[in-house]
């Protein structure tokens, strides 16, 4: 049965790598193909193979006579078929690897231990077996076997730093070894070289302890005295990000200043690859700095359109790690090429190249993704969720950053005896973005009832294909999920796009009011901290900071720890600290809300995101809802 959907696109515009405005404008192009056949393929519908096709991202692939080809990924999920992630997974950040082990700082339950398998898989091993302490970072010493953590942790009593020391010795039964106490304050990055650890403790700077027997740390002291974010060292360098004064460079061993460089972007980590030092910074990209000589040279530089908040490096193939996926580069080509793109999960925090692979953070499960240098970024960006409006309209952005088209079947999550039914067929340009409208009778047509979440998959035709006639393999194939929601009867998600802001009033820490009345403003609202969320608040924070942001950001939060404001660098932010609040509702009527705030009025109901990961209201001139967010892009909305 052939159907027509109401479905389409509304604008394509598009980009160039890297080099767009600072404002994110761009050039517009002639608008996408759609092919609204809205045609329900059956899974056992057998396809004519079809010849290889060339692009400039990717070589052609050599398919045995019979069979359709397999179009080459960049980055190939190994584990696609558990799209859920691992037992024991949740709140993971930053990873350290030892041998064939992987250690993850797990934000709410000390650390969680992976074993790379020889297969290609991730092992789950253990929960760390002591009581459940929060880590955010995390760093090996292979020697004594110990792995330590630490974290700007609002849970511990007083203002003193801790980092805590694990045995690793059975990596299937981790132990609390013992807790270290520093006087400089919450310590949010560890990094070891040799027998010294490094820690840097925020406003309290960077400290260094050496690492005895049975990894007992001794003789912390302060090395640094400035505002130290993140820190990476190695045997001939140690590199530190100074929230105020960009990439310092200090004399391995002592806090001699060797070189500092200024940096323009949100200062979130540093990574050590021999003499190179990975910057991340947020919405302006990652750098790549050579720190050889007691010096600081620029050696290249990539801007995904993205917050980048991790790095590593593998001869000239750059990863870096966004909220919203790992974007692998050919640093070696000129102009350096996208090799490959696949959309995270929850939010990446970390990433670390293992062999021919990269371990992958991504803060709701571990991945592992096979690299392909010779390969081609298929995947595409989406929004992760799309609000319907008050007229039943929900929007839903695509971004290629890849140089070839990419053609896209959109396809229900209802499977059922015709297969799942598609909606429509677009072709996203080279480096282009389009934006498509989903109207809620589409899915109410389908489905019989619009749920909640409605779940799309948005998968490149010729998986689809493969997938069809029974060729395509785990692992081999790639989709981007997308939520169309709704707006519930309940309190939550009142707020739609369209609407108008109520006025806001909260008490603060101290039982002061304030009121806001945002217009224009970007209006970020959590409930207590998560490590997922902080990469947003840093870069809103240096954005406000430096006067630099699109729209100013007003945070509201029912509980922030006075501490993890100071070493994150958001007392920028006016009233952020909230003890308690009331809200005004749209009818007038005052709702005292307290430690609920977000979970009961403005959290957006059945989204993707990790824990309390904000809901950003976008809010215009008029006080109105423009859009709403849960994916944070930074400078570069989708």
């Amino acid at each position: 049965m052939r159907m027509r959907w109401a479905t389409k696109v509304l604008w394509a515009s598009a980009l160039m790598t890297g080099c767009a405005s600072p404002s994110g404008a761009t050039a517009p192009v002639p608008p996408a193909t759609v092919n609204p056949t809205g045609i329900s393929e059956p899974q056992d519908q057998q396809l004519a193979p079809r010849a290889p096709e060339q692009t400039t991202d990717s070589h052609p692939v050599v398919a045995p006579a019979g069979t359709l080809p397999l179009p080459r990924l960049g980055l190939r999920r190994r584990d696609f078929d558990d799209p859920y992630g691992f037992e024991g997974t949740g709140h993971m950040t930053q990873l350290s690897l030892m041998g064939d082990l992987a250690f993850v700082a797990n934000s709410f339950s000390s650390i969680t231990t992976y074993r790379l398998a020889d297969d290609g898989t991730l092992e789950f091993l253990a929960l760390s077996s002591s009581p459940a302490l929060r880590c955010t970072t995390v760093a090996g010493h292979a020697r004594s076997q110990t792995v330590f953590c630490a974290a700007p942790d609002p849970s511990d009593v007083g203002a003193a730093g801790r980092v805590r020391a694990y045995d690793v010795s059975d990596p299937a039964n981790v132990q609390l070894r013992s807790t270290t106490t520093t006087d400089a304050g919450p310590i949010g990055s560890l990094a070891i070289s040799g027998a010294l650890l490094y820690a840097a403790a925020g406003p309290g700077g960077l400290l260094q302890a050496t690492i005895g027997a049975a990894g007992a740390l001794s003789n912390f002291a302060t090395l640094y005295a400035g505002n130290a974010v993140t820190v990476d060292a190695n045997s001939t360098h140690t590199v530190l990000l100074d929230l105020d004064r960009g990439l310092v460079l200090l004399a391995p061993g002592a806090g001699t200043e060797e070189a500092a460089l200024p940096l323009e972007g949100a200062p979130l980590a540093v990574r050590l690859v021999d003499d190179r030092a990975l910057v991340a910074l947020g919405s302006e990209g990652v750098r790549v700095l050579d720190v050889s000589g007691g010096a600081i040279r620029s050696v290249a530089e990539v801007h995904p359109q993205c917050v980048a908040d991790a790095a590593d490096l593998q001869g000239d193939m750059l990863a870096v790690g966004c909220l919203t996926g790992v974007y692998l580069y050919d640093l070696a080509d000129s102009p350096v090429r996208l090799i490959g793109f696949e959309p995270a999960s929850a939010g990446v925090r970390d990433l670390r190249f293992a062999g021919d692979d990269l371990v992958v953070a991504d803060f709701s499960r571990i991945s592992r993704l096979a690299v392909d240098r010779g390969g081609a970024p298929l995947s595409v960006d989406a929004s992760w969720n799309a609000p319907f409006d008050n007229e039943g309209v929900a929007h839903v952005g695509i971004r290629n950053e890849g140089s070839a088209d990419v053609l896209l079947d959109v396809f229900l999550d209802a499977p059922g005896p015709s297969g799942r039914p598609m909606l429509t067929r677009v072709t996203v340009p080279g480096r282009g973005e389009l934006r498509v409208a989903f109207e809620a009778s589409e899915i109410t047509s389908v489905l019989g009832h619009l749920p909640t979440a409605a779940r799309l998959w948005l998968s490149p035709v010729d998986f689809r294909r493969l997938r069809i006639a029974g060729q395509v393999l785990p692992g081999q194939q790639t989709m981007t999920e997308v939520l169309l929601l709704q707006a519930d009867s309940s309190a939550r998600a009142r707020l739609r796009p369209g609407d108008g802001v109520p006025s806001l009033g909260f008490r603060d820490a101290l039982g002061q009011p304030i009121t806001v009345r945002p217009a224009p403003a970007r209006l970020v609202i959590y409930q207590p901290d998560c490590a997922l969320m902080w990469p947003e608040l840093m870069e809103l924070a240096w954005q406000t900071r430096h006067g630099s942001p699109a729209h100013p950001a007003m945070v509201v939060a029912s509980f922030i720890d006075g501490r993890l404001v100071a070493y994150l660098g958001l007392d920028v932010f006016p009233g952020l600290e909230i003890g308690d609040g009331a809200i005004l509702s749209p009818d007038g009527s005052t709702e005292n809300l307290g430690y609920d705030l977000y979970d009961r009025y403005l959290a957006v109901e059945g989204s993707r995101g990790g824990a309390h990961w904000p809901t950003d209201y976008i809010v215009d001139a008029d006080g109105r809802v423009s859009r709403i967010e849960r994916a944070y892009r930074g400078r570069w909305p989708l």
